[in-house]
């Protein structure tokens, strides 16, 4: 849940650091020098705001100053008995940006209990606080997100205690109430081929192709990331590791730091946000390959951030690219191959993630196979009837978990499996079937071990993503659809679980009403 920063007009006085009043003319904005005095009376006072002022936002502070041709050139602000802003005439004016620059809070007047919050029931929702160290911010968490049935209307009370730190009292703040949201929906981006991920708190990060300016409409351009930032809205300014006009894949290790893996020519790059910088990390991942145009299939990070690709050698200009493992050691790229390769990429992939042990685990062409003692080992548990294009996820105990279509009599099934025990045991029924199979189909497993799925029913009048997840025992699909455009079509879906195993999904759709595709990132509120 967001915070809310309370804050209080401080104590303000004033005083004149320099000049000197002499008899003047009467002034219209001020007192009138008494008649025949060669010294006039200097009148000081806060005109604006008016006392007892609260503000979070913008706030003008007028000065009036009399006799004003004759009197002080500058005047000082105090605030809280200490000096504070120094601001000049002739309008003696300071524009204060109180969210800047909050009153600080006096953490005696601040309870657990300062906020409250209920649900339309009236009943109370368990919620812990914390007041940050400069005293500034009073931040409210839901202690048990689960328990609270989204969407939802939440009223907030705010105790009448809270006082800053020169004792002045909050102002008296009515009890407010908003609807909490199934899906929060991050404003749109122009672009196109997004690639998701997320931070230990859940929060997103995007790559994807950021359209040319002068030709907004082409979806094609230069490599953009963008962050998540507080208020559900993009950090924009973290700058791009690239010119390239190239699809992207993007991570975030374990610092927070966003790395992304991009083809450029006939060369694959990776690059990782340090501070405000771009580092490339290495050279050539694709180094020792045959060279030819390069694609990138995918990219995981190890507990140490060193990132694993998969690689699309387009080596031959008919038939699907030669699928390549490349895996940065620390101080050196290796390509990760043994007798069977190169992966196979006709039915998809190479799909990699990574286990807890930091080898890979690689899905391609209807083969798993996992990275053992410096070899592949294939699982060759084959799985009937499963169509092309299988998803890959690893499950708190690194077990393979794949999203895979078969088809029967005619009738395309969505299943979800789990390797265990050197078989293939599935999540209680299909989660769905259909006679058009799906589109779209994305996997992400949760730390309890469930997993969640995202797909496109083919065969229905509305191109809508579905989602469900499991619950341990059944499929639900209380997340209902995902959609921003009315009759558009999502594509080149992403999905990624937050701690909690909240969904955050991410694509790109085309608009008729601009004729411009957007990237969007919906992250559900459960």
């Amino acid at each position: 849940m967001a915070s809310r920063s309370f804050v209080a007009l401080a104590s303000i006085g004033v005083f004149a650091l320099v000049g000197c009043a002499k008899k003047a003319n009467p002034d219209a904005t001020g007192l009138d020098c008494p008649e025949g005095a060669e010294i006039c009376p200097v009148m000081i006072a806060i005109k604006k705001p008016g006392p007892m002022t609260y503000a979070n936002g913008a706030l003008s502070i007028e000065v009036l100053v009399s006799p004003v041709n004759h009197g002080p050139s500058q005047i000082q602000l105090v605030r809280n008995g200490d000096p504070w802003q120094t601001v000049t005439g002739p309008s003696f004016t300071y524009q204060w940006d109180t969210t800047r620059d909050p009153e600080r809070l006096d953490p005696d007047t601040v309870p657990s209990a300062a906020v409250m919050l209920k649900d339309a029931t009236g009943a109370a929702i368990t919620t812990t606080s914390s007041l940050s160290a400069d005293s500034t911010t009073l931040t409210v968490t839901l202690s048990n997100r689960a328990a609270l049935a989204i969407p939802a209307t939440i009223t907030e009370t705010i105790a009448a205690t809270i006082k800053d730190r020169a004792g002045n009292a909050l102002a008296p703040v009515d009890p407010w109430s908003w609807m909490a949201p199934l899906w929060v929906k991050l404003p749109s981006l122009l672009g196109t081929s997004p690639s998701l991920a997320l931070n230990s708190a859940g929060e997103p990060a995007i790559s994807f192709m950021t359209p040319d300016t002068a030709n907004p409409t082409s979806g094609v351009g230069p490599v953009s990331v963008a962050r998540y930032k507080a208020g559900s809205t993009w950090d924009r300014d973290l700058g791009t590791p690239t010119s390239a006009i190239a699809a992207s894949t993007i991570g975030v290790d374990v610092m927070g730091a966003p790395v992304v893996a991009w083809a450029e020519q006939n060369h694959v790059r990776v690059s990782r946000l340090a501070g405000t910088t771009w580092q490339s990390i290495g050279d050539d991942a694709a180094a020792g390959l045959t060279s030819a145009p390069m694609g990138v299939s995918s990219m995981a990070l190890d507990a140490a951030g060193n990132p694993t690709v998969g690689i699309w050698d387009y080596v031959s200009q008919m038939g699907p690219p030669s699928g390549y493992v490349a895996r940065w050691s620390g101080s050196a790229w290796q390509l990760l191959t043994a007798a069977n390769m190169p992966f196979g990429t006709s039915s998809g992939g190479p799909l990699v993630e990574i286990d807890s042990a930091g080898q890979p685990a690689v899905w391609a062409n209807h083969t798993l196979q996992r990275f053992v003692g410096g070899n592949w080992l294939t699982i060759n548990n084959a799985i009937p009837n499963a169509l092309d294009y299988a998803t890959l996820d690893l499950d708190a105990q690194d077990r393979p978990v794949l999203a895979f279509q078969t088809n029967s009599g005619g009738t395309t099934y969505l299943d979800v499996r789990v390797f265990t025990a050197n078989a293939w045991q599935a999540f209680g029924p299909s989660v769905s079937n259909t006679p058009g199979g799906f589109n779209e189909v994305h996997l992400a497993v949760a730390a309890d071990g469930n997993p969640t799925v995202v797909y496109q029913p083919l065969s229905v009048g509305s191109p809508d993503l579905h989602v469900a997840r499991y619950s341990g025992q059944t499929w639900t699909t209380d997340l209902g659809t995902v959609n921003a455009v009315s009759g558009g079509t999502p594509a080149r879906v992403q999905l990624a679980l937050d701690p909690v195993g909240a969904p955050v999904v991410a694509w790109e759709e085309y608009d008729p009403a601009t004729t411009t595709r957007s990237v969007y990132v919906w992250k559900s509120n459960l």
